[in-house]
């Protein structure tokens, strides 16, 4: 492996030059240095390679001896996120989170240096991962001599990106749904036929948030995690226009993925819809506004529902 090679370089050279370094494993200066963060992270606090300026060599410096050597025989177990992606799946979330997160334009050959693959095989991860950033109204720009970079709007890069790291946290730990992890893409179209039959409208951010927040439910309820709530918080809920439209999306989730949301889920779900409504109303009101006088006064907010009854929501 890449990371264990390096350090072994420099452990036996007592120091490399970052010249030398970067040559030794075929790869440009800046790219060496995204590989030695790569590798920081990846020994996670038993050794770490740092620049001595005196000496203008990279060197390591070793914190447990014994953990470092079990690093080096591959025997620490390394999580998926810290670890170099190997799959062409691995790669694409890789190459989606790096370009969303540039500012500066990388031409593919960095881009296969820093994964140490072939240039066509970034071709071709180029190609799912420009499919994934058109979902969120993204594109890849590319110019000759530059290289290339992600354009479109910042709330579609943070969109992007929430949906990327919400499918990692669903897939780790054996985190599982109804027989399967459940789909991000599957929860959001319950969750958005819901909203549009309730004709409840959130932001794109407060609808994603949503969308991690049942997908990750879904995922507990099928280890046997459930939330507690009080009988009387229920109760109060239980009269909102939000309950109405949480009840409706967990309809929508129970046709969709056969698992039934226990009484508490779903008031959860309309805790989160009426909180996410109080901001975006508090937004709208301008950012000097000052707060409600209910939440000045540290009481539950209350809100009417479409009968022009009022309930109070805690947050």
């Amino acid at each position: 492996m890449q990371d264990t090679r390096l350090v072994r370089h420099i452990l036996r050279a007592g120091g490399v030059a970052p010249d030398d370094c970067a040559a030794y494993l075929g790869i440009k200066k800046r790219t060496l240095r995204d590989r030695i963060r790569h590798v920081n992270e990846s020994m996670d606090g038993c050794a770490r390679i740092v620049y001595d300026r005196p000496s203008g060599h990279y060197e390591v410096s070793v914190e447990n001896e014994d953990a470092l050597q079990s690093w080096l025989r591959g025997e620490t177990p390394r999580n998926a996120i810290d670890r170099l992606p190997s799959t062409p799946e691995e790669r694409v979330n890789y190459l989606i989170q790096d370009l969303l997160c540039r500012t500066d334009w990388i031409t593919l050959e960095d881009l296969a240096s820093m994964l140490f693959v072939s240039r066509s095989t970034i071709s071709n991860d180029l190609r799912s991962v420009e499919r994934v950033l058109a979902k969120h109204g993204l594109s890849i720009e590319k110019r000759p001599r530059y290289g290339l970079r992600v354009t479109g709007g910042e709330m579609s890069r943070r969109l992007c990106l929430a949906s990327i790291a919400a499918d990692a946290f669903l897939a780790s730990d054996n985190l599982t749904g109804v027989g399967a992890a459940p789909a991000l893409g599957d929860v959001e179209r319950c969750v958005r036929e819901a909203l549009d039959e309730e004709g409840y409208e959130i932001n794109p951010v407060s609808r994603q948030n949503l969308v991690v927040h049942v997908a990750i439910a879904l995922a507990r309820i099928n280890k046997g995690c459930y939330v507690p709530m009080e009988a009387s918080y229920l109760e109060n809920v239980g009269s909102s226009r939000e309950h109405a439209v949480a009840g409706t999306v967990a309809c929508a989730i129970e046709k969709r993925f056969g698992a039934s949301l226990p009484k508490e889920e779903i008031a959860y779900i309309a805790i989160h819809l009426a909180s996410k409504r109080l901001v975006e109303i508090d937004e709208a009101k301008g950012a000097g506004a000052p707060p409600s006088r209910d939440l000045r006064r540290g009481v539950e907010p209350r809100r009417r529902d479409d009968r022009g009854r009022v309930a109070r929501l805690p947050l």
